[in-house]
């Protein structure tokens, strides 16, 4: 995808979020600041009706801060990330949206390769929803037992429900 056609796909999937029930209805939402060629999900600030988390890498985990705008401070991994003396919730979570570099139709989602999102996943209840472009879609996602899957997944087509055991 051009960079065009990527924002042009990321506005879709932006307006697709923000008009779901399951958006609508969330208090508490977790969201990326995009890096590479992820959907860039900068069109959800500002949110006044929601308290928007992002991530900030701690070792091995990722600990949630709100945020009322996006981060311009760039990790060691060159992601945007919030100031490290930012407050941290760790209260509950609705609506977990998760980058993917692919997507599977079962809800496994590949990540960037660390498991920090498994982590994070692991035992948590709210909504999981993998935010994609519709490329993104592969048939099998290789999974190991510690994989955590997802709810649902948004592409610019729209929402699409994963089977659930």
């Amino acid at each position: 995808m051009t960079p065009a056609e990527r924002q042009e796909a990321s506005n879709a999937i932006v307006a697709h979020i923000v008009a779901s029930t399951h958006y609508r209805q969330a208090k508490t939402v977790t969201a990326y600041a995009s890096m590479r060629a992820e959907v860039s999900l900068d069109g959800l600030w500002p949110a006044p009706s929601h308290m928007l988390l992002l991530p900030r890498v701690d070792g091995q985990d990722l600990r949630w801060h709100p945020t009322t705008t996006l981060p311009v401070a760039t990790s060691t991994y060159g992601i945007r990330e919030p100031a490290v003396d930012s407050p941290e919730h760790t209260g509950p979570v609705d609506l977990w949206l998760l980058p993917a570099v692919g997507m599977d139709e079962r809800g496994f989602r590949l990540g960037q390769g660390g498991g920090f999102y498994d982590r994070t996943l692991a035992g948590k209840p709210g909504l999981r929803v993998a935010v994609v472009f519709e490329c993104q879609r592969v048939d099998l996602v290789p999974t190991e037992p510690h994989d955590q899957s997802v709810h649902a997944v948004v592409t610019e087509a729209g929402w699409w429900f994963a089977p659930q055991e």
